[in-house]
């Protein structure tokens, strides 16, 4: 009985030294941290840094194996204003962000690993993504929007898989300077761009040049219009309601499922408190 004891004893305190902490990052105060940077630091592998909304004025580096978590696009923005680029990534997951560089020829992101998902990379001065030499990983279920250079864009050799992506309005779609290099896409749209829609891209298996037909062209409102690319996603995985995944930000396995605030009343009472009135729709 003594040794059965100890036996579980031993495995609660095991089990225990591996649970995964959620980290929350809080502009305002609430959270474990003001900055995303500092929930970064904080974390080891298996956490999850929990960003809630804001716009987090910061460079972003993320070198381990953990998740980084916006709270949708519309809400939670990281920009950078004076260098570029605003994000680099070479391991984990990011996922639920709009992510801008507004220095001159500034990067969004620049992408050495992990896996970019279900984010928004817009309005960027240079290219919204760029894949760095020797690359590994994967992005899906993005959109780069308004860039003034490419949506994606490399001149190295890599071996990153992007798929249910859309590129629309930027200088280029998917755009491999050198056909040496490389970038594979599949199952992803290239729209409306002023140059190439895709240029010596690989893979290229279910690519369209059609009207995404987004509901608006901004972070609040990029849900799609049918058809437009509504159900065009890879078959290989579903979105949330169980049918064929769409390309874009609510598409995919990933897809923000919680509603989207669009407006909200603070209303004073007499007896001293306030009322609050929101608004919101639901994605799905």
């Amino acid at each position: 009985m003594k040794l059965l004891v100890k036996i579980f004893i031993i495995c609660l305190i095991s089990f225990n030294f591996s649970l995964a902490r959620v980290i929350i990052v809080d502009i305002n105060g609430s959270g474990n941290y003001r900055k995303i940077t500092d929930g970064i630091n904080a974390a080891v592998a298996g956490d999850t840094v929990k960003v809630l909304p804001g716009v987090y004025e910061e460079q972003v580096a993320l070198s381990k194996d953990i998740v980084l978590m916006g709270s949708g696009c519309e809400n939670t923005k990281i920009v950078y204003f004076t260098a570029s680029p605003t994000v680099t990534i070479s391991n984990g997951k990011i996922m639920w962000f709009s992510i801008k560089n507004l220095s001159t020829g500034g990067v969004g992101v620049v992408f050495n690993g992990g896996t970019l998902t279900n984010c928004v990379v817009m309005y960027c001065t240079g290219n919204g993504v760029v894949l760095a030499n020797g690359a590994t990983g994967t992005i899906r279920n993005c959109v780069f929007l308004k860039n003034s250079g490419s949506g994606i864009y490399t001149q190295s050799s890599n071996s990153v898989v992007v798929y249910n992506c859309i590129s629309a309005y930027n200088s280029n779609g998917f755009y491999n300077y050198y056909s040496y290099s490389n970038i594979n896409v599949n199952y992803s749209c290239a729209y409306g761009n002023s140059g190439h829609n895709f240029a010596n891209t690989s893979g290229n298996v279910g690519n369209v040049t059609v009207n995404p037909q987004f509901v608006n062209i901004n972070e609040s409102e990029l849900d799609l219009r049918a058809p437009g690319v509504s159900d065009l996603g890879t078959p290989d995985f579903t979105d949330p309601d169980g049918t064929r995944s769409d390309m874009g930000y609510f598409g995919g396995p990933d897809a923000p499922v919680f509603p989207v605030v669009t407006s909200i009343l603070f209303t004073p009472l007499p007896t001293g408190g306030i009322r609050i009135q929101a608004k919101a729709r639901a994605n799905w």
